[in-house]
């Protein structure tokens, strides 16, 4: 557990803060940062491949052929933890899964976290996939600076269309603080 002050950074209250355990899913917290930084559009077009729409875990059902703004895969990323957003993301981005987990070792260097390790994209189990609760605070407050990501994160529901139209897909926040 960790308490930070978010104006400051200090850490108000810590237990086993620096325990090194698998993240889950708030990996795509670092997702989110490296897409929103990478300069892509918000309204480039991606075309959902069959790696993407077969993913395990939580999706947002997207179906193989089907193309998706890149902005409105990132609402399914964060809204609703969808781990096909968060492969197609990381492909259009990073080129493949792992080209684009470097980009968030990269980022993860660069934003001071010292015991954190990403090897894809939606935070799916992966021996050496771990970060300390105190990276992922860090991680929390930088990515909260951003804008896009804080009004996306703090939405409790919305829907999705394909580029289409013909496709819709509707996101529930699985933050039940909201």
């Amino acid at each position: 557990a960790i308490v930070v002050d978010g104006a400051s950074g200090k850490v108000l209250f810590g237990k086993n803060s620096q325990e090194i355990l698998p993240m889950a899913s708030l990996t795509k917290m670092m997702t989110a940062v490296v897409v929103l930084e990478s300069g892509v559009d918000l309204e480039d077009i991606i075309e959902i491949d069959n790696e993407v729409a077969t993913i395990e875990g939580a999706d947002i059902n997207l179906e193989v052929g089907e193309e998706m703004r890149v902005g409105d895969l990132l609402q399914g990323l964060l809204i609703s933890s969808g781990n096909d957003a968060a492969v197609a993301l990381a492909k259009k981005v990073g080129g493949d899964v792992d080209g684009f987990a470097k980009m968030m070792n990269d980022k993860a260097t660069e934003i001071g976290l010292t015991s954190t390790n990403f090897l894809n994209p939606s935070g799916l189990d992966q021996a050496g996939h771990v970060a300390t609760v105190e990276d992922l605070a860090i991680l929390a407050n930088y990515a909260y600076q951003n804008p896009i990501f804080r009004e996306i994160v703090g939405t409790k529901e919305d829907d999705i269309q394909n580029v289409g139209g013909d496709q819709n897909h509707h996101l529930k926040n699985t933050n039940k603080l909201l």
